[in-house]
C-alpha cells in the first residue's frame, strides 16, 4: 500500500474557463506536429443536462466540471452525497447501514472556478529560487 496525494487545484479555474471547442481544436493524438507530445479530448456525460462534454478533472479526465469532480470525490472518498451523487456506495462488509445525511449544496462546497485561479507570485524583481516563493528580505 502506498500513500496517495490529491493534485493541487490550484488554477483549475482557469483550466474550466477555457472554450471546450479550442482545446479540440489543438487535440493531436498521433503527434503529427512532431513535438512529442500525444493527447485527445475525452468526451463525459455531464450529469445535470446529460449532454457529452470534454473531460478535464479527475483520474483520466473522467469529469467535465469543478463541481462534477468534487462531487464525484466527496461521494466516493468521503461518502458524502449531493445532488449529482444521490448513492451512498456502503461496502458489503459494513455491519450498519450508512447514517443518512442532509445533502449538502455542492454550492457551498465547491468554490467557484472563477475564485481558483492561481495566486499571483513575487514582483519580477525579486531574486527567489521558485516562481512561487516570498520575496527575500
Amino acid at each position: 500500500m502506498s500513500a496517495r496525494t490529491a493534485p493541487a487545484v490550484f488554477g483549475v479555474g482557469l483550466l474550466e474557463a477555457i472554450p471546450e471547442v479550442d482545446l479540440i481544436q489543438r487535440a493531436d493524438p498521433e503527434d503529427r506536429d512532431g513535438d512529442g507530445i500525444s493527447g485527445r479530448a475525452r468526451m463525459v456525460v455531464e450529469p445535470r443536462s446529460g449532454n457529452p462534454m470534454m473531460g478535464r478533472f479527475g483520474w483520466k479526465a473522467g469529469a467535465a466540471t469543478v463541481e462534477q469532480q468534487s462531487a464525484g470525490a466527496f461521494a466516493g472518498d468521503l461518502g458524502i452525497t449531493s445532488s449529482l451523487h444521490t448513492t451512498d456506495h456502503a461496502t458489503a462488509t459494513q455491519s450498519t447501514p450508512p447514517r443518512s445525511r442532509t445533502q449538502p449544496s455542492l454550492r457551498i462546497l465547491v468554490p467557484p472556478p472563477a475564485s481558483m485561479s492561481p495566486t499571483r507570485g513575487p514582483p519580477a524583481t525579486t531574486t527567489t529560487n521558485t516562481p512561487w516563493s516570498l520575496p527575500r528580505r
